[in-house]
């Protein structure tokens, strides 16, 4: 069989592999994990050419993310090689469990919440190369098919106005969720860190609170804020970010490959979209208050 192109140019940066296993999730990279020996790795290929074109530093913000988190209290991938031209990089495998059942997900609500925190304390060189936090909203959002049109209305209108200043920017995973955290007796481990990037505090939350209100339901998403709220010192926390990050989402319906390869096959178009307009409805009721 002739291997993909990851694995040929794994071997040419690392040596040769002895065998490879494609790993679930990925759902615009392919992630395979690779045995040399007795050593393992891990090699992504981003192979969404479109998503590359329109963001060429992926591959440079996780090289960079990766190697700024080394001496931090953040447990991540150590980074091996990388190639951004060619949408690869390849980091060390780590082992852990994923935490994607909606009992699991309200166990780890708090845990995710400080590991938020975490993230938002490690130092940043002044000179560090990673992009500035932007909203994934298009510029003219529109009303998903059969989703509550005022209410989405009402989520396009907040979304138009300022958002909240900031003293300082951080160092941002911009993906975080239950699918990016692998755990095990010592702890999290973050992974997918091709979004990395700085910006407002507040700006890891949304996104994050919005998948635990998925996976499991609005008490996650609080109890996530709650934990970060208690380890960090940034102010309060504005629904504004929860509305941005689900106006993010638009068009709906968003891609359910990567929570089925992990075992939600519950989550179908339908239910996410129901889960979403709760999570929405009381993120507005809040910001409009």
């Amino acid at each position: 069989m002739t291997p993909p192109p990851s694995i040929v140019w794994a071997e040419q940066v690392l040596g040769p592999i002895d065998a490879w296993t494609d790993l679930p999730g990925g759902m615009s990279s392919e992630i395979r994990r690779c045995r040399s020996g007795r050593r393992s790795f891990v090699v992504r290929h981003i192979t969404d050419l479109e998503w590359r074109q329109r963001e060429p530093g992926l591959i440079d913000a996780e090289a960079t993310a990766l190697t700024l988190l080394q001496p931090s209290s953040v447990r991540a991938p150590r980074l091996l090689a990388s190639s951004p031209a060619d949408g690869m990089l390849a980091m060390s495998w780590v082992p852990g469990e994923l935490a994607t059942t909606p009992s699991s997900v309200a166990e780890r609500a708090g845990d995710l919440g400080r590991l938020a925190a975490s993230i938002a304390a490690v130092p940043l060189p002044s000179e560090h190369a990673l992009p500035e936090w932007r909203s994934w909203a298009p510029e003219r959002p529109t009303v998903p098919d059969g989703g509550d049109e005022a209410l989405w209305r009402r989520a396009i209108a907040a979304g138009r106005t300022d958002a909240p200043s900031q003293s300082s920017a951080v160092l941002l995973h911009r993906d975080l969720h239950p699918l990016n955290v692998l755990w095990d007796a010592s702890g999290p481990v973050v992974v997918d860190w091709v979004n990395a990037c700085v910006g407002h505090p507040h700006a890891e939350l949304g996104h994050a609170r919005w998948n635990l209100a998925v996976l499991g339901d609005e008490d996650a998403a609080d109890a996530m804020l709650a934990a970060y709220n208690e380890r960090s010192s940034f102010g309060p926390y504005s629904p504004w970010w929860d509305i941005m990050a689900v106006l993010g989402l638009l068009p709906l319906p968003v891609g359910l490959g990567g929570w089925h390869a992990v075992g939600r096959t519950d989550l179908t178009a339908a239910r996410v979209l129901d889960a979403t307009e709760r999570f929405l409805e009381r993120s507005l009721a809040a910001f409009e208050h």
